[in-house]
């Protein structure tokens, strides 16, 4: 015989077929119009579905536009019909496509992502292109919702001309009906008279500006009626409003937004005779001219020039002329050492220091310290 093959009512298993005989399953197709069989073979102890192999080539190079290498070509020729509505069938290529959006100011919103694939119906042969019933979403960059909630939570701004205005106006929007007085709120203060608690530094009078926070510190306890300020957080350097649907706000000063001439004080250093010197202001550019005194000026010059200095002109000094033990009773280690070693040259470098007094004059000179050079070797690079 040539061929061998069974058949029966269900799936066969390995140990209804020989190795590479062939079966058919007899029962009607799940699928389709429920006629035909199934053939199955045993590939080496595995059931295959003699079919299965070329379910793919079939949908790809056959069903759908492809190329010689069976790539879909967008505008190929096909044996299937195209519909220009979406159909029930199987689907190929999925594919997606990302395209960046953007807002009506140029700002890069995110990205909208396209997915889609050919849909192919082999019973009605017809297939649809991936832009039919394409699925189309919109990706939207977190850093852009972050923008655009900061945008959306924009409070009032509101311009006073002192703390006491601004505390004024605080308590106002807390007790209106619409109590608009809320956490983002913020205030310009033109000339704000007030003191930091804490630090006990005056705001001079400059423009400050104030935010309205949600405060959940401690309130202090000293505060009594008949203040007129409004109550000190306790460690903080807020001042708390007033309170309503479980939520206690405070005003939280941020920073100077003008800063208006104060006249600089020049203060003595010790009672030494070192300061500066005041010299004229523009009011209209908002400069004024400082600098140090003539005294001070004269001190510093004369430490610049006496702290440390170097008498060595040579480096190197032939260790078997240091004879003088007079004049080289700070180094007679280096020099030892060198006529020990058989050297040639001895080296060392003296600093010296000069002591400086307020009034200019130069001090007494010390040798403060010898760099001993014995160790260095000193390359004079090459000599062709």
């Amino acid at each position: 015989m040539t061929v061998i093959q069974r058949h029966g009512n269900t799936k066969p298993t390995a140990d209804d077929l020989e190795v590479f005989q062939f079966g058919y399953d007899t029962r009607d197709n799940v699928y389709g119009k429920h006629e035909g069989k199934t053939l199955y073979i045993n590939d080496k102890g595995i059931i295959r579905d003699v079919t299965a192999a070329y379910l793919k080539e079939e949908f790809v190079n056959y069903c759908l536009p492809c190329d010689a290498d069976g790539n879909v070509v967008e505008n190929g020729e096909t044996v299937y019909s195209e519909s220009a509505k979406p159909i029930n069938g199987l689907l190929e290529n999925l594919t997606s496509r990302t395209t960046k959006i953007f807002d009506d100011v140029g700002n890069e919103m995110g990205e909208k992502v396209t997915i889609g694939a050919y849909t192919v119906n082999p019973k009605t042969h017809q297939f649809t292109k991936p832009s039919v019933g394409a699925l189309s979403f919109y990706a939207v960059h977190p850093e852009y919702i972050q923008k655009l909630k900061n945008s959306l939570e924009q409070k009032a701004i509101v311009s006073v001309d002192s703390y006491a205005a601004m505390v004024a106006k605080a308590e106002e929007m807390a007790q209106s009906e619409k109590k608009t007085l809320e956490a983002g709120v913020q205030f310009i203060v033109k000339h704000d008279e007030s003191t930091d608690p804490e630090s006990g530094n005056s705001h001079n009078g400059d423009t400050w500006l104030y935010v309205v926070i949600n405060y959940e510190g401690e309130v202090s306890t000293e505060e009594t009626e008949a203040e007129e300020h409004p109550t000190l957080g306790a460690g903080t350097d807020v001042h708390v409003i007033t309170s309503y649907n479980g939520q206690t706000y405070a005003l939280q000063p941020i920073m100077a937004l003008e800063y208006l001439f104060h006249d600089p004080i020049a203060k003595d250093f010790r009672d030494t005779g070192f300061t500066v010197e005041i010299g004229e202001k523009n009011e209209e550019e908002n400069t004024i001219e400082i600098g140090i005194n003539k005294f001070t000026e004269d001190t510093i010059i004369c430490a610049h020039d006496n702290a440390f200095s170097s008498k060595t002109e040579v480096l190197g000094v032939k260790a078997d002329e240091v004879t003088d033990a007079a004049e080289h009773t700070d180094i007679p280690e280096i020099v030892t050492q060198a006529r020990e070693r058989g050297q040639t040259y001895t080296n060392y470098v003296k600093l010296y220091q000069k002591n400086f007094t307020p009034n200019g004059e130069d001090g007494p000179e010390t040798v403060r310290q010898v760099i001993n050079f014995n160790d260095f070797v000193l390359d004079e690079g090459s000599w062709d």
